[in-house]
């Protein structure tokens, strides 16, 4: 059996971690808090609260962004959001940003402080779980229409979530 090559440096638990779960095609997002409070110390509340700072590697930090809208945004303001981080940051400077679409966490940066997190379900209206019901009710197979129920609970959930952050 051939000997992997030796590590330069050795590797964090997250990062071990996440290369199995990454290997195994497992979903894992993981929660730098020092980063999380850095990266909402040079953002400011809005923008932190539409991205994830996921982490900081080889000085290319990677942020989630929650729409494509922000994802451009965020691009005219990178230089800016660069030198603000490395002004603020205790950590390694970084040369980069780089800016994915994707899912964000629900609670962003804040403390619950011992209170659980609201599920998304939580964030449905009446309205929203008759229209569910009634889409959902022609499909026989009760494991599709179990999958079906959680995606749909997830998905419209998110969005009253969104709409009622933004105020709506």
């Amino acid at each position: 059996m051939p000997k992997r090559p030796a590590l330069k440096s050795p590797l964090s638990v997250g990062d071990v971690i996440e290369a199995v779960l990454k290997k195994r095609k497992l979903p894992f997002v993981r929660k730098d808090r020092s980063l999380q409070l850095i990266w909402s110390r040079v953002v400011g509340e809005t923008i932190s609260s539409n991205t994830f700072p996921e982490r900081v590697d080889r000085g290319v930090l990677t942020v989630r962004v929650a729409s494509s809208a922000w994802l451009q945004e965020l691009r005219f303001l990178k230089e800016e959001i660069i030198l603000r981080f490395n002004e603020v940051s205790q950590i390694a400077p970084i040369e980069n940003i780089r800016f994915l679409l994707g899912e964000i966490p629900i609670h962003n940066g804040e403390e619950t402080k011992g209170t659980p997190l609201p599920s998304l379900k939580d964030f449905l209206t009446p309205r929203d779980k008759r229209m569910m019901e009634s889409s959902l009710e022609k499909i026989k197979d009760p494991e599709l229409r179990g999958i079906l129920r959680r995606v749909m609970e997830k998905e419209i959930g998110r969005r009253r979530l969104r709409e009622k952050r933004q105020g709506f």
